[in-house]
């Protein structure tokens, strides 16, 4: 399996810092655009098959990313942002704040009724493990975000989310991965955005 891991298109939460989580936001003018050049990017591939998050920011990236195909997408739970709960919403400043005077590695924090970049991790993970053989020998697109992507490429290399963060993921960025049953995961490329 050849599979096109993708960040969504821009939303005005990103553009403001503002911590979006599991909120259903929508991309904006500048996302739409760069949806419509991953699409162009992607074009020249003969895709078999594009998952999304459910969540409305992917989807929409998603719509456009399949128009040359005439695929239809499949929304997954699994793929959606990591749950922030009574943060979502709020400045990324007062994330942050919270976490260092919790004392605990940010990796493993996690606020009341949220998910930690540990269980985002394992999360990611297990939805490309369940993936891969049914796509063997095929090309798959999937959307989703910046947190989920970052901690994902950790976990199916065996890492723990520690330092996720320091990958970075630009909107309508492409990381490029294959499975092959005799080698496991490899990763090719990571937040390519030399389309956008």
């Amino acid at each position: 399996m050849e599979l096109f891991l993708c960040r969504h298109g821009e939303t005005e939460h990103n553009d403001n810092g503002i911590v979006q989580g599991q909120m259903d936001t929508k991309i904006n003018g500048k996302g739409k655009q760069q949806a419509k050049k991953l699409r162009d990017r992607l074009a020249e591939e003969n895709i078999d098959k594009v998952y999304s998050s459910s969540m409305t920011r992917a989807v929409e990236t998603a719509e456009i990313v399949a128009e040359p195909h005439d695929i239809e997408i499949e929304e997954t739970e699994e793929l959606k942002e990591v749950a922030r709960a009574k943060f979502e919403g709020e400045r990324f400043e007062d994330l942050i704040e919270e976490i260092i005077k919790s004392e605990t590695e940010d990796y493993l924090w996690k606020p009341e009724g949220g998910e930690s970049l540990e269980e985002l991790k394992e999360r990611g993970a297990d939805f490309l493990n369940t993936i891969k053989e049914e796509h063997e020998g095929e090309q798959v697109v999937a959307i989703s975000h910046r947190g989920t992507i970052s901690s994902t490429l950790l976990g199916i290399l065996g890492h723990s989310s520690k330092n996720s963060y320091r990958i970075n993921q630009e909107n309508c960025s492409i990381n490029k991965l294959t499975w092959k049953t005799y080698t496991g995961w490899s990763i090719h490329s990571v937040n390519d955005s030399s389309h956008l």
